[in-house]
Formats: structure tokens, sequence, C-alpha cells
């Protein structure tokens, strides 16, 4: 049988040059497919690690932006405090309320250390 053009050519030369897969060839199949195998499953990591570290920092922005007003409230509470404190020198019936929230520390009873005598 004759091939009518260069197709039918190429067609028979392909047919008649593929032979039973040897053990060598099924071995590099085998470790073709175990490195396919591994590929994927690195792929696979990467984007679960990436798809963390996204939810991470979105978490991250948010608490940095809680932080953010906590810092501002507190900073509003201490200077209210300390203004607190300035007008309780000039107004002593504001120290109680102060004692009540530990922005004043409490008067202690404790007596005056004793003078020394002077020598005679």
């Amino acid at each position: 049988m004759q091939p009518k053009n260069d197709l039918d050519n190429t067609l028979v030369k392909f047919v008649m040059s593929t032979r039973p897969m040897t053990n060598t060839a099924l071995g590099r199949m085998l470790v073709e497919l175990v490195l396919v195998i591994i590929l994927s499953l690195c792929a696979l990591f990467a984007a679960w690690v990436s798809v963390r570290y996204f939810f991470s920092m979105r978490e991250a922005q948010r608490l940095q932006g809680q932080a953010i007003a906590i810092n501002n409230t507190r900073n509003a509470a201490q200077a209210l405090a300390n203004d607190a404190v300035e007008y309780s020198k000039r107004n002593p019936a504001m120290d109680p309320v102060l004692q009540e929230f530990d922005i004043k520390a409490r008067a202690t009873n404790a007596p005056a250390p004793a003078q020394p005598t002077p020598p005679k």
C-alpha cells in the first residue's frame, strides 16, 4: 500500500515508529506524574497561604483603626483627669470625686515628722 500524499506518509511513519512501552518509559511517566502532583499541591498551598495573608492583613487594618480610636479616647480621658486635678487645687471640694476614681491620691493621716529642737 502506497501513501497518497505527505500527510499519509507522516501517519504511516508515526504508526510504524510506535513501540510498546518499556519499563524505562513507564518509570519516566510515573516520575512525571508524581512531579505534577507535587507541583499542584505546592500551588494549592501557595494559594491557601495567600488567602490567609489577605484576610489577616484586612483584620490587622481593622484592629489598627480600633487601636487608634482607643488611644484617642484614652488621651482625652487623661487630659480631662489632668484638668480635674488642676481644678481641685483651686477647689478642694472636688477631691472626694477624684479620690473615688483613684485620679488623686488620698490624703494620709500620718503625723508630720518631729522637728528637731534647736540646741540651747
